[in-house]
């Protein structure tokens, strides 16, 4: 769960003047998916009743930890799941980010440990966010935090700038990830507001005129046009599309 909220609510202060937000934080050091579900109906019931509904988002990130100690993508998947279905039952929207990359070593670098991660912890990290991105439901966001956030695509000093060890961040670390998030959720809750107030109305100003169709003989003179309606008996009148518009 996100774990430094401050530049993440001012930047939503920013985009958003005079919007209320207000931010509860449950990060947890060492702390496992399987206990996510439990840690949220915990800050659900210390809120208030039910029938209340205390956070308009529930922002998650977990399976870092899970991934240490090889829990397999597909548990730290359903502890996830477990945690958004319970969030979403209480009229929250959720917002899942994919687990961002850790500075282990390769097997081939016993000089430097932040050369970049471990194939096999990155094999299964990046099964684990595939599942993020692919799931599907109501009220249900995904950010991937990983390409965002890219241990990989860092340079060397971007690395020991953000990260304080191997899982955890420094906190100019921290509060970039908190801004990150926050241009997520602006560009949600922005596209959210453009679809709420429907397509824009139609006006004369918005409507291209519709260029007259041109007939064969349209600019051609006939004897028959010198004659007026009271000439009708003839049998017929001449009736041009320009009469018409």
């Amino acid at each position: 769960m996100a774990q430094r909220p401050l530049p993440l609510g001012n930047k939503l202060r920013e985009a958003f003047p005079g919007l209320q937000v207000e931010i509860s934080e449950d990060g947890l050091d060492g702390g496992m998916t399987k206990n996510y579900s439990w840690r949220l109906r915990t800050v659900y019931r210390e809120k208030g009743p039910p029938s209340e509904v205390p956070f308009d988002w529930v922002i998650v990130l977990g399976g870092t930890n899970d991934l240490s100690i090889h829990t397999s993508p597909e548990t730290i998947f359903e502890h996830l799941e477990r945690t958004w279905s319970f969030a979403k039952l209480r009229k929250s929207k959720v917002l899942a980010l994919t687990v961002p990359g850790v500075a282990l070593p390769t097997e081939s670098s016993s000089t430097n440990n932040r050369d970049r991660p471990m194939s096999t912890h990155t094999d299964r990290r990046s099964t684990l966010n595939s599942l993020i991105l692919g799931y599907k439901a109501t009220d249900y966001q995904a950010f991937d935090l990983s390409s965002a956030f890219s241990y990989e695509n860092m340079t060397r000093d971007e690395r020991i700038r953000y990260y304080d060890d191997i899982v955890h961040f420094t906190p100019e670390g921290y509060n970039r990830i908190g801004e990150l998030v926050a241009e997520s959720l602006i560009n949600i809750l922005k596209t959210e507001d453009n679809s709420a107030a429907g397509p824009q109305p139609t006006t004369l100003s918005t409507v291209r005129p519709r260029k007259r169709k041109m007939f064969d003989g349209d600019d051609k003179d006939f004897e028959e046009e010198k004659s007026g309606p009271e000439n009708l008996q003839h049998g017929y009148i001449v009736v041009r599309r320009k009469d018409l518009d």
